[in-house]
């Protein structure tokens, strides 16, 4: 009898001890809502901003062509604008969840996980830099050797002739792989400047939840 006495005020105890419950729960969801308001709807704002940038770019840059060549430069560059818009669709899309998700228990694993995610297609456009910078230089490689094939051999102003077009194509692969480098550092500054602190602040967010 007194072993159960003894065992019932341990119990006690340790509900004395144990961690207030968090009754607050619904007013914390609610604040951590408000905050995250601001930085999705930059975030957003910096996707739209981004997306026409990269549009008015190219248009300005077909402007520039007058030759027969407008015509599969236009194709390319349509063909970039379309795909850049699958992935800026992709990223405004996620910001548009985050903004939608209903404020309840499942809010922290919910927008964990769409951050995360958010995060992951920001780190991928590094992968999308590289491949445009190689697909660039390729194709104003087959450009000045369909269009212009005097300066198709005129490579950096090495005078080049028939049977060294293996040289022409890997110095401008050359070329684009020394743009990688810069590349990499203005992609990583420019993301870091339009999503990074947006995304620090959402982070900041969440462990306040977690606490």
């Amino acid at each position: 009898m007194n072993m159960e006495l003894d065992q019932l005020k341990d119990s006690w105890r340790q509900l004395d001890d144990a961690p207030p419950l968090r009754v607050d729960l619904p007013a914390l969801l609610q604040k951590a809502e408000r905050a995250a308001a601001g930085p999705l709807r930059r975030m957003k704002r910096n996707v739209l901003l981004q997306s026409v940038t990269l549009v008015i770019v190219y248009v300005l840059a077909y402007t520039q062509f007058q030759g027969p060549e407008r015509i599969p430069v236009g194709v390319f560059y349509l063909l970039m604008i379309l795909t850049a818009g699958v992935y800026y669709g992709k990223k405004y899309r996620l910001l548009k969840n985050m903004e939608n998700i209903r404020a309840d228990e499942d809010l922290l694993t919910n927008f964990t996980h769409q951050l995360e995610r958010f995060k992951s297609l920001i780190g991928l456009e590094l992968w999308i830099t590289y491949m445009l910078l190689l697909l660039v230089m390729w194709f104003v490689c087959w450009l000045l050797w369909a269009y212009q094939r005097h300066d198709f051999y005129s490579f950096l102003g090495l005078p080049l002739h028939r049977g060294q077009e293996a040289l022409v194509v890997g110095g401008w692969t050359l070329c684009a792989f020394a743009l990688m480098v810069p590349g990499h550092y203005v992609t990583i500054w420019y993301n870091q400047r339009r999503y990074g602190r947006h995304i620090d602040a959402l982070e900041k967010t969440l462990q306040e939840l977690e606490q």
